[in-house]
Order: structure tokens, then sequence, then C-alpha cells
């Protein structure tokens, strides 16, 4: 077929690739209960939420855009806080408020270990079906997933939204790892492969890369034991 030349010098870009801290809300634990993950395990990630929520430099951490965290990490080092600083006091108790009503309506719990994404394919060809790439870099954090993970995006409603994936690494010491190489410099985004009989995005709420974000749990407790088939999407 042919394209259109056009004299538009324009480049639209859709987002970027970042860290953005992931967390629990009611579908995902629904779904994961379902899958085997006991209700206990829920109850100790909220207890250990809400006493974290005491902390303001944990409260003001949580802030999503980077440049204020920058502002808040420079403003704890020269010693201003929510003592002696009435902005700093008001910052802290509108977040916190904000999250104490996400917690409230929309059981939001916040997980360390995780992160939320852009999507992306396997431009390589290299991983297998079953497998993906995360290198979650951020400030004084640096790390590239060497596990099973538990996958998501919302909205998810049937249990197999639930993906359970391996996650692979380069590693110079060892050969079998040199075909993960070219991943080094993706980082902030969850790869998926190109390769099976269904793509993995679609498994997982029916979704595509068109810039779509997906919850990436690497907390083990979190991570279920069983998995259910993904639900047909398809329209036909």
């Amino acid at each position: 077929f042919s394209v259109p030349i056009s004299d538009t010098q324009y480049f639209e870009l859709c987002d970027y690739s970042r860290y953005i801290q992931a967390y629990l809300n009611r579908q995902i634990i629904l779904l994961l209960s379902a899958l085997g993950i006991s209700d206990q395990i829920f109850l100790e990630k909220l207890e250990s939420y809400r006493q974290s929520l005491e902390d303001e430099k944990f409260v003001l951490s949580l802030v999503h855009y980077e440049e204020w965290n920058s502002l808040f990490h420079e403003m704890y080092l020269k010693g201003i806080t929510m003592k002696n600083d009435r902005l700093v006091k008001s910052l802290v108790d509108t977040n916190k408020d904000l999250l104490y009503t996400d917690l409230k309506h929309k059981a939001r719990i916040y997980i360390k270990d995780s992160a939320y994404v852009i999507g992306i394919m396997d431009e390589y060809g290299v991983l297998e079906y079953g497998e993906a790439y995360l290198h979650i870099k951020r400030r004084n954090f640096d790390l590239i997933l060497n596990q099973e993970c538990t996958v998501a995006k919302c909205p998810c409603l049937h249990p197999g939204d639930i993906r359970k994936l391996k996650f692979v690494s380069y590693n110079k010491n060892d050969k079998s790892t040199y075909k993960y190489k070219p991943f080094e410099h993706y980082t902030n985004v969850i790869i998926f492969p190109q390769k099976g009989h269904r793509p993995h995005p679609n498994e997982i709420s029916g979704s595509d890369l068109d810039g779509d974000c997906y919850f990436v749990f690497y907390d083990k407790d979190l991570i279920p034991a069983k998995t259910v088939e993904p639900m047909n999407y398809n329209i036909d």
C-alpha cells in the first residue's frame, strides 16, 4: 500500500516512560483472593500502609510529580519539615486526606515492591511466551527484575486477567542471558514478547500496546500459586 506524503513536521508524543508506584485496589484484591491469596495478607498490607501514612516523609514521597518529589527531598536535606513550615504541613495534610479517601472508597493500598509502567513489545524477538522484562529505575533505586511477578491492568473483572510472568535479566557471567543485553537501556517499561499463540497484553483485560500501563507486583506475598485461563476478548 502507498503512504501519502505529508508536509507536517510535528511528532506526537503520547507519554514517556517513568516510574509510578503501584497500588492494590478492589478489583485486583478480589481477583487475587479468587486465585488463592489469603485475606490475612491483604489485612497486613493495609495495616502496614495505614501506619506509614503517619510518616510525613512517606506521605510526600507518594506525590506523583517527580519535580515535587525532588523539591521535598531538598527541603528535608535542609531541615524543612511540617514541624517548622506551614506549607509543608499543608501539603502533607492534603495529600494524606487524598490517600485516606482512596483507601476508604477504592481499597487503594500501597505496595512497596511494585511498579505501574507502560507496556511495549519486544522488537528484538528474544523473549519467549511467558517471559517479560522490566528495569525499574528511580532516585537511589535501581532494580532489574529476575523472578516471577504478578501483572495486571485495570479494569480487571475476570481471574484470568491476572497473569504470572517470568521476568528475565541480562547477566554478563551467564552466556544464556546475552540475548537480553539489548534491553539494558530500557527503563520503567514492561517489555512483552512478540511470540506465543496470544499476546500477553490481550490476555490481560483485553488490552493492547497503544500506551496502556500495567501493574507489576514483585512482592512475593502477592504472587498466586495458580492462575486460570484468560478470558477471550475477541469479538467474533
